[in-house]
C-alpha cells in the first residue's frame, strides 16, 4: 500500500513538472548579503546544525538520551562561529531566530541529561525544526562582490545630499 501511495505521489509530481507548473518562480525571501566566503561558512554551519539533528535522530532512535545530549549541547554555539563581520550585518529578526534555535538545543541537551523523556525531547526538536523551517522560509543569502568585513551600502548615496 505504501509503495502504491508513493508511486501516485511520484507520478503526480512528475505531471505537475512537466505541465510547466512552477511553485518556485518567486523568491520573496529577504536577502541577506554576504561575500562568497562568509557565505561559504554560514553554509557550512548550517550543515553541521543538519548533522547535528541526525545525531540526535540516530541517538534517540538507539534510546541512547546521553548520546542526545552529547551530541545537542555543540549545537547551541555554531552561531558563534560566525564572523563579527557577518553578525553585524544579519537582521535583527534572523538573529532572534537564530538565538531561540540555539537556546532550544540547549534545552534538549538539559532534558536528554536530567528527564530523559523521550517524548519532551521530541517536542523540543519540533521546535528546532520550527526555527530551522522559518529561516529557510524567511531569508536567503545573496553573494556580493565585496571584502569580508566591509559593509555594503543598502541605499544608494545622493553625493550632493551626502555628509
Amino acid at each position: 500500500m505504501n509503495r502504491l501511495v508513493c508511486c501516485l505521489l511520484l507520478a503526480a509530481s512528475g505531471t505537475a513538472w512537466s505541465a510547466g507548473v512552477s511553485y518556485t518562480a518567486l523568491d520573496n525571501r529577504i536577502a541577506i548579503e554576504v561575500a562568497p566566503r562568509e557565505r561559504n561558512q554560514i553554509l557550512y554551519e548550517m550543515r553541521e546544525l543538519l548533522h547535528g539533528l541526525h545525531g540526535i535522530h540516530h541517538a534517540m532512535a538507539q534510546g541512547d538520551m546521553k548520546a542526545v545530549a552529547k551530541v545537542a549541547r555543540p549545537m547551541g554555539e555554531t552561531m558563534n562561529r560566525f564572523p563579527d563581520s557577518v553578525r553585524d550585518r544579519l537582521p535583527e529578526a534572523f538573529m532572534q531566530m537564530g538565538l531561540a534555535m540555539h537556546e532550544s538545543f540547549a534545552e534538549l541537551a538539559k532534558i536528554a541529561e536530567n528527564k530523559g523523556d523521550v517524548r519532551a525531547a521530541h517536542e523540543q526538536i519540533a521546535e528546532i525544526m520550527t526555527y530551522c523551517s522559518g529561516c529557510h522560509d524567511t531569508y536567503r543569502f545573496e553573494q556580493v562582490a565585496y571584502k569580508a568585513g566591509k559593509r555594503p551600502r543598502l541605499e544608494p548615496v545622493n553625493p550632493y545630499t551626502a555628509k
